[in-house]
């Protein structure tokens, strides 16, 4: 296992938050799991459409009254309560006001906290997805360009043992006076070439697997950075900035013509739009993101588990499974071993065949300084090119060993376990940051707005009170007189012209 460990980010939870029913039930590629997860989007989702539905209702309620006559009346002068006690009055508009502005200025502050986080922890981050991605792939490649290197000096090696093996007869008279036991030299021979042959050909395949399903993948991948760069870089900033621009203009405006109660047919429309943007902000940033930080909690926590389990599902005791499971850490294999377990290349059994008497004693013989002399004398005649090929045997011996220390190198878990630290990172500590400070500006940010729209819809309803005359009230203009409201007259009416205003919608001749 490496020695290098976590970054403490990745460790956040405690062990009473692992649950092996979750574990069991996370599965990113199927629908069923994202069901699962809405219970922790609704609460603002209800909210938010409650804010809609609450729109529509205040939309029908303006064109209601559309087409009557309305008492148009400021809330914060109450005309129509004459015995209102005004110390009272002065401090209740006194407080709305403060309400209304602070409302306000926490809205704005939160959206402009809520613009400034967002763009800020979103910057780069899928760069950091390329990144990492990058760097499996530079693994992968250096992987497989080392195991090809490898292969093609097994292949050499197996090429020259039977070259080799080829030039016995030739050399028969001298191998004897040599000392060589001919016929176990030749069985030697012949068993390490059908074994560098066979590993030769297992480690092909492996590598035009690593080729085929791992670099080759990625790459396709890849063709998509620069598209999906240019989308998130652009569309980020200009959906950020237009949503909380737009959501801070209106806060602004609603909230000054709440405090001034001025306009309130205009505060009125202002306000139903907010509404709807209250609703959009609570439902986007309170419960999806809400959904999609639970989501990253279970990928940092049950993600391990599940690749290992997806493996082992597609192909039981599978090499791919062993490799999952041993560069995730759950299990341990030896140095030395980690090529036949998982690449399928039985390295000992090569060292084996170079450590057998006879191969190692042409090995030696093969590195004097009359070895040459004696193949050149071989009857029938050696080539050169056989002569050059056998003579090259300790080095490509001495290749092939380097190659496989270079390989076991290469897929030790020590140099393939920074990425998967890389990996558990983006997740843990990247994505679950990003998303939960995102979703805590947006929270309250759309508290602080639907506390704001509650006070400027009160504001409207009560500064456009509908009030229909009777014809009497409009014949009359003194009626309701503070004289008349003493006795057991009807309530006083505001004074109104003569010739009462007509709807917009009525023909004059009504």
């Amino acid at each position: 296992m490496s020695n290098q460990t976590l970054p403490s980010c990745t460790t956040y939870v405690s062990g009473s938050d692992y649950s092996a029913t979750a574990a069991a039930n996370f599965n990113p590629q199927q629908a069923s799991y994202y069901k699962s997860n809405i219970t922790y989007c609704l609460p603002a989702i209800i909210i938010g459409g409650i804010c809609w539905i609450f729109a529509i209702i205040f939309f029908l309620w303006q064109c209601s009254i559309c087409c009557r006559r309305v008492t148009w009346r400021n809330w914060r002068t109450k005309r129509f309560d004459e015995e209102a006690d005004r110390p009272r009055r002065r401090l209740r508009n006194t407080l709305i006001t403060m309400a209304v502005v602070l409302l306000t200025a926490g809205t704005i502050g939160t959206s402009i906290w809520g613009l400034v986080e967002g763009l800020q922890k979103t910057d780069g981050r899928v760069q950091n997805f390329w990144d990492v991605l990058g760097d499996v792939r530079n693994t992968l490649e250096g992987i497989q360009s080392d195991g090809q290197g490898l292969v093609n000096n097994i292949t050499a090696v197996g090429t020259a043992l039977v070259t080799a093996s080829n030039a016995i007869p030739s050399l028969q008279t001298q191998l004897n006076l040599a000392g060589f036991n001919v016929p176990q030299l030749e069985s030697e021979l012949n068993s390490a070439e059908s074994a560098t042959a066979s590993a030769a050909s297992s480690g092909q395949s492996v590598l035009d697997n690593l080729q085929s399903d791992g670099i080759n993948s990625i790459n396709s991948i890849f063709k998509q950075q620069d598209r999906t760069n240019h989308y998130y870089d652009t569309y980020r900033v200009v959906a950020l900035a237009v949503l909380f621009g737009v959501y801070m203009a209106f806060s602004l405006i609603v909230g000054l013509l709440t405090s001034l109660g001025r306009m309130p047919r205009t505060n009125s429309a202002f306000t139903l739009i907010f509404w709807l943007l209250v609703g959009l902000v609570l439902v986007i940033g309170s419960g999806v993101l809400l959904g999609a930080l639970h989501v990253s909690k279970d990928a940092c926590l049950y993600a391990q588990n599940y690749i290992v389990t997806l493996v082992n599902q597609k192909d039981a005791g599978s090499r791919g499974g062993i490799a999952v499971s041993y560069y995730l850490g759950n299990i341990q294999v030896p140095d030395n071993e980690v090529l036949e377990e998982i690449f399928g290349l039985n390295a000992s059994v090569l060292a084996a065949y170079r450590a057998e008497p006879g191969i190692q004693k042409l090995e030696n013989f093969l590195q004097s300084d009359y070895a040459p002399l004696i193949l050149q004398s071989g009857v029938p005649p050696i080539s050169q090119a056989d002569q050059s090929t056998i003579l090259g045997i300790p080095a490509l011996l001495n290749g092939t060993q380097g190659g496989i220390n270079t390989l076991q190198a290469a897929v030790n878990v020590n140099n393939i376990y920074p990425l998967y630290i890389q990996a558990k990172a983006l997740i843990c500590c990247d994505l679950i940051s990003i998303l939960f400070t995102l979703w805590l500006a947006w929270t309250i940010t759309g508290a602080l707005g639907g506390a704001e729209a509650v006070l400027a819809t009160w504001a409207s309803f009560y500064s456009l009170v509908p009030k229909d005359y009777s014809k009497e009230d409009l014949a009359n203009t003194g009626r309701g007189s503070p004289t008349a409201a003493q006795g057991s007259g009807p309530p006083r009416l505001p004074d109104i012209p003569p010739t009462a205003p007509k709807c917009r919608t009525r023909r004059s001749s009504e």
